[in-house]
């Protein structure tokens, strides 16, 4: 019998093929209804994302790293228009008022409404970069693994980082709820409860808030939050496999967290399950247990 292979290298085997097939047919069932009749944005683009995830079955392993990072790098950029357009086409109602009832039940009283009370002039202004420094959260550490050539270790968190992105972006296919800044607007008195006051940001604070309006086309993105996801999943990993740099990313990591109640762009239930997909996809990323991390790795 043969030496059994490293932990990580069965989980690898077990989940390297699973997120592009997941993640080809998400982008496959968010084109279909985009065809007839024909939708120029959503169709070409979601078959597009769906093709480049089934072929890379077949790409050499030697490349299937860089594939599967173009392939999450796409997902980012274009995976929130795409969703965006699909709720609106296939007429899905909004359930943001179902989950401001889940906080409410949850906690008595609504967190984000608490949470104001951190909305300060200055701060909010910081809050507001840490969240729009988000998108840079997950880049390092793959750069820094690809560097080194830590090839099995690059390879199984970029899976597990895609993995990441198809769970998200199916929840916000499945629950398309748009954030609580964007619900009290739209309800007016109707909504659940009321904000007293406008957030104290500045013209540079308005300026990256409004930035990131306009780069989100879909704004039914609240539920779960992926913000909590990655960033849990990337921070542990960074712990993991090079403490200098998460050092690094936890102060971002952090006041973007904060930032997600504090700004309205979520509620607190969206937190919660974004948490908990984001502690699976860390046991999913763990390396094998007898692997330390190096001194020139660690702080």
């Amino acid at each position: 019998m043969g030496t059994p292979a490293p932990r990580s290298r069965r989980v690898a085997a077990l989940v390297s093929p699973l997120p592009e097939l997941l993640l080809g047919g998400l982008w496959l069932l968010v084109t279909l209804p985009a065809l007839h009749p024909f939708d120029a944005l959503l169709a070409p683009l979601g078959l597009l994302l769906a093709a480049l995830a089934f072929a890379a079955h077949w790409v050499p392993d030697r490349l299937r790293a860089h594939w599967r990072a173009g392939l999450l790098f796409l997902s980012f950029a274009l995976g929130h228009s795409l969703i965006g357009a699909l709720a609106k086409t296939l007429g899905h109602p909004s359930v943001e008022t179902v989950l401001a009832l889940w906080d409410d039940t949850l906690f008595g009283s609504s967190p984000v409404l608490a949470a104001q009370s951190l909305a300060l002039p200055g701060f909010s202004d910081v809050l507001q970069v840490a969240y729009a420094a988000f998108v840079l959260l997950a880049f390092p550490l793959p750069v820094l693994l690809f560097v080194q050539r830590r090839r099995e270790e690059l390879m199984l968190h970029l899976g597990v980082l895609t993995l990441a992105v198809t769970c998200v972006y199916a929840g916000y296919f499945l629950s398309p709820a748009t954030t609580p800044a964007r619900m009290v607007a739209a309800l007016g008195e109707r909504a659940p409860w009321q904000f007293e006051a406008p957030l104290p940001l500045t013209d540079f604070g308005l300026w990256v808030r409004s930035g990131i309006d306009a780069l989100t086309f879909n704004h039914h993105d609240a539920f779960p939050s992926g913000h909590v996801a990655v960033t849990v999943f990337v921070l542990a990993q960074s712990w993991r496999l090079h403490r200098k740099l998460a050092w690094c990313l936890l102060p971002i990591g952090v006041l973007g967290l904060l930032a997600t109640l504090v700004l309205r762009y979520h509620f607190a239930i969206d937190l919660i399950v974004g948490g908990l997909l984001g502690g699976v996809l860390c046991e999913l990323g763990a390396p094998p247990r007898t692997t330390s991390v190096s001194d020139d790795q660690s702080s």
